[in-house]
């Protein structure tokens, strides 16, 4: 299979790989035929570009769809609870994420080049988790974690933006560049995604920690504390650097994605500074 860009996809192409709402319905299926007015549906919904088969090669894939979509549906529900002043309820994203563990570590021999995702811009930031969890569970198999320490950690990297529902979805969905008072309300996540977590059962303190401290630094130059080197947590060290491989790998409506040796590149280029120089020599082992 190939990823292609919605401006490029013509008639006659064939999907490689179904894709879902994030209410987990399919939208449109694989093996799916593209015609014009599907290909103007998916640019409508929001899509930035869909996989396109290439041969019979099986898709190969960290975890399953329905773990995915299951995650996805679970983030996006939590979001609007969220935002509509109910209580924090984390119970059906864990049974999702326990799954979600259990298939990395049974597909443990996939390289993170055959990570295939596709979202909508709407609904980025649920993907995104589900990916940064995925990287960072493959980070901490290197890492020899245990089960309890996996789960842990898998929790914690689930929830690293929930401080982004405080923030307006027009400036979350905003693909113009934001303004400087923009900039200072998603700025503020870590902190929000800190208050939301540190008192809810089930949430360990080094879990809750994660949401607060990803942004961090090596050097010390991150935000929002300037934490320097091993004062930051493993957990966040860790996902520090999946939360930027993520970003970078996927399609944008505003700007297309780069590959994971390109991805793997940049991050090299910042170890040390802002990233720990170990961390980053485990992920390198894990891109294909």
């Amino acid at each position: 299979m190939r990823k292609i860009r919605i401006e490029q996809l013509e008639a006659g192409m064939i999907l490689a790989k179904s894709i879902y709402g994030t209410d987990g319905r399919v939208l449109v299926r694989e093996q799916t035929v593209l015609n014009p007015i599907t290909i103007e549906r998916l640019r409508d919904m929001g899509f930035p570009a869909v996989y396109i088969k290439q041969s019979s090669r099986p898709v190969a894939d960290l975890v399953s769809d329905i773990t995915r979509v299951d995650l996805i549906r679970s983030l996006s529900k939590l979001d609007n609870s969220i935002r509509a002043g109910k209580k924090l309820d984390l119970l059906e994203s864990r049974k999702s994420l326990m799954l979600l563990i259990d298939e990395v570590v049974k597909n443990r021999k996939e390289m993170l080049s055959d990570f295939p995702d596709i979202r909508m811009h709407s609904d980025y930031l649920y993907g995104h988790s589900v990916n940064v969890s995925v990287i960072a569970v493959k980070i901490g198999l290197k890492l020899g974690y245990n089960e309890l320490k996996l789960s842990d950690l898998a929790i914690g990297t689930l929830f690293h933006d929930i401080g982004m529902t405080q923030i307006p979805l027009g400036i979350l969905n905003k693909t113009a560049p934001l303004n400087t008072d923009e900039l200072d309300q998603i700025r503020k996540h870590p902190e929000n995604g800190f208050k939301l977590l540190k008192d809810v059962y089930g949430i360990s303190a080094v879990a809750a920690n994660v949401a607060y401290q990803h942004h961090e630094r090596f050097d010390g130059t991150g935000y929002p504390r300037k934490l320097v080197g091993k004062n930051i947590l493993e957990f966040a060290r860790i996902v520090a650097v999946a939360d930027v491989f993520d970003a970078l790998t996927t399609e944008k409506v505003y700007r297309s994605a780069i590959s994971s040796q390109e991805a793997l590149i940049c991050i090299k280029a910042k170890a040390g500074s802002d990233f720990d120089p170990e961390i980053v020599e485990l992920f390198e082992q894990i891109i294909g």
